[in-house]
């Protein structure tokens, strides 16, 4: 019985298998997209880091790959542009500092300065470019996250398969040992 089971075209051993096999050719695809998403984060980090040591031109290269990268999120953008402001008005470089303010308030119009960890000077600026914007704020196109759908999907997927092959397992070898545990009376004999 086991070996017609393992051999059997059909039989759930073959379908667990197949079901291992694809999630491990999928594996690998997904660690890379991880990857993607994880790189500017880690950037933000050195940034901030340099930028607290005081290696500003290192910083501003960093956030603005940030920048550059394709599918970032809003909130990384928006703490991107604030760290951007940050460095540039360390350098003393006024005009970029705005315009850094002025694309964070575009992404997240209800910003403000925190005077407790902001040095002065920021929440100066922050409150200056906030009183020249105009009173109605613009509404901001909602756009989807297009970086987010593959995070759980592959998770999903695999989760699906394994349980349709471990539900296929019960219903093919509860089958199989129904008809050979419990085998029907022969029929009575007739007169």
């Amino acid at each position: 019985m086991f070996k017609k089971c393992i051999f059997y075209r059909g039989g759930p051993l073959v379908i667990i298998i197949w079901t291992i096999i694809i999630a491990l050719l999928f594996q690998p695809i997904t660690g890379a997209f991880a990857q993607v998403k994880g790189v500017c984060e880690e950037r933000l980090k050195e940034a901030e880091k340099k930028f607290y040591d005081g290696f500003f031109d290192e910083a501003i290269t960093l956030l603005n790959q940030c920048l550059k990268e394709p599918n970032i999120a809003q909130q990384e953008r928006a703490k991107t542009h604030e760290l951007l402001a940050k460095v540039y008005l360390g350098k003393d470089y006024l005009d970029q500092a705005e315009n850094a303010l002025k694309k964070l308030l575009e992404l997240v119009p209800t910003y403000t300065a925190n005077p407790e960890r902001d040095t002065p000077t920021f929440v100066a600026l922050v409150d200056k470019v906030k009183a020249e914007q105009p009173q109605e704020p613009k509404p901001v196109e909602k756009k989807e996250d297009k970086g987010a759908w593959y995070t759980n999907t592959w998770v999903l997927v695999g989760t699906g398969v394994a349980v349709a092959g471990g539900v296929a397992l019960l219903l093919l070898s509860g089958k199989k040992e129904a008809e050979t545990v419990n085998p029907l009376p022969a029929p009575p004999g007739l007169p």
